[in-house]
């Protein structure tokens, strides 16, 4: 039987709709495209569906796309409460509901299939003065770190897939039995 998570999803619906609601109301609906923005709706779909790896998904996404908007956001970056419901509150639900659902192995790698995926769907569906998920130019002032956007994306690339897999290893170490972690030692 498919366990389905209600308040969690309801939960994660809310900060999306509160990010919609945020964007379109500034005029940035483009921006809903984000992978932050995208992850809690990710998020509630995994909670609805009782999909584990769904949840996995969005929570990867979450961590590896948070320190980037703080790092946007310190440098100047717009603030909006919307994006700290996004960022963190989407974390602390995507969290729980991991915690109570199975994080399948190799999640990690369809998080970056569906990274890749929806960097496409960004290319095609968005402007590129809005540039997100960066795929139409170079971060403002790192232009200097990199010789062309393809280098750069490939970088991002290799980071966001470095994080995802070190996400998952961290959250089977934390799922595993006790058992399993003190295999081995005798008493």
């Amino acid at each position: 039987m498919t366990r389905r998570l209600w308040a969690p999803a309801v939960c994660a619906l809310a900060i999306y709709g509160y990010g919609v609601y945020a964007h379109v109301l500034r005029g940035e609906a483009p921006d809903l495209f984000w992978v932050c923005n995208v992850a809690p709706l990710v998020l509630a779909l995994g909670c609805l569906m009782g999909r584990g790896g769904l949840v996995a998904i969005s929570i990867c996404w979450l961590v590896f796309g948070t320190p980037m908007w703080l790092i946007d956001l310190f440098g100047g970056g717009n603030w909006m409460l919307a994006s700290l419901s996004t960022h963190l509150g989407g974390l602390a639900v995507g969290i729980f509901a991991a915690r109570q659902l199975v994080w399948p192995r190799g999640s990690w790698l369809s998080a970056v299939a569906a990274h890749i995926g929806l960097l496409g769907l960004t290319r095609v569906l968005t402007p590129p003065m809005f540039n997100v998920n960066l795929v139409f130019a170079v971060w403002p002032g790192w232009e200097g770190l990199f010789p062309n956007h393809l280098v750069y994306l490939l970088g991002l690339g290799a980071l966001a897939s470095l994080t995802y897999f070190l996400v998952e290893r961290l959250a089977l170490r934390l799922r595993a039995p006790s058992s399993t972690v003190a295999q081995g030692v005798e008493a």
